[in-house]
């Protein structure tokens, strides 16, 4: 009986992940529209970047690794669920999400295997060709890292990611908007994880700072171990876990909250 009960829960979930797959067909020219844009801010990058190393003595990093590391966060923002706050924003506004709220499959489950298929269509059309266009074009060299080790930190890292975009999703019941809400969001991932510009670059004082923030593992910490074999110790990975273990916590915290403060506002 529990293992009908297992199987059936994991075909939902494979159902899911395959909803996100095949939602994603629907607009092809989108997805180009989206590549070519990533490419085009790899462009500009890598002549900014190149700018800056012919003017400026940089010793901590090489332009290849720094325009490397650039190449490497703009792939994982590419497969990361990036949305997730969004679609939950326009749900609450027209009132849609009450029907989410009453289905017996749980937002979060419901939300995160949807995701991970939207991931996996990215990854295969979209980062891939990105990082392949940065290999042919611009030279983007990749360390040797242990792909095992990345591939924990990356579930890890995804899952606190999308556990952080719930939780400002969740904020919108309560402040009835999301654009106040996805400022904050978008201050968060600009200034405190390595997005744009690698932490090495930021000064001392701030440095020390953003280091001790749980935000550098979105992407400081995943670019650094794939583009220059940056370690990854026991006791950062383990930090990570108990980062996405409490972002869980409060995210059931704040989704209880705004359960009580949710008014559909449409429909």
């Amino acid at each position: 009986m529990r293992m009908n009960s297992f199987l059936s829960r994991l075909l939902v979930d494979v159902c899911l992940i395959r909803f996100g797959i095949q939602k994603n067909t629907v607009s092809r020219i989108g997805l180009f529209i989206v590549m070519l844009s990533s490419v085009i801010f790899i462009t500009l990058q890598y002549y900014l970047w190149k700018s800056v190393y012919k003017y400026n003595s940089v010793q901590y990093m090489s332009f290849g690794e720094t325009f490397s590391y650039i190449v490497f966060a703009q792939c994982i923002y590419c497969i990361y669920p990036s949305s997730t706050s969004n679609i939950i924003g326009e749900l609450m506004k027209n009132g849609n999400i009450s029907l989410y709220m009453v289905k017996p499959i749980s937002i979060f489950r419901r939300f995160i295997f949807e995701q991970i298929g939207t991931s996996i269509y990215k990854f295969i059309f979209l980062a891939l060709p990105t990082l392949a266009i940065a290999w042919l074009f611009f030279g983007v060299s990749v360390g040797r890292p242990d792909m095992l080790i990345i591939l924990a930190i990356l579930i890890f890292s995804y899952l606190f990611y999308f556990t952080f975009e719930m939780i400002i999703g969740c904020l919108s019941f309560i402040t009835k908007s999301i654009w106040g809400i996805q400022s904050l969001k978008f201050t968060v991932l600009l200034l405190l994880t390595g997005r744009i510009i690698p932490l090495d670059f930021y000064p001392t004082s701030i440095q020390k700072v953003i280091t001790k923030l749980p935000f550098r593992f979105f992407f400081a910490s995943l670019a650094d171990s794939i583009s220059r074999n940056v370690s990854f110790s026991i006791y950062d990975f383990l930090e990570l876990t108990a980062t996405v273990i409490l972002s869980i916590i409060i995210y059931i915290v704040i989704f209880s909250l705004a359960c009580r403060h949710f008014t559909v506002q449409g429909g």
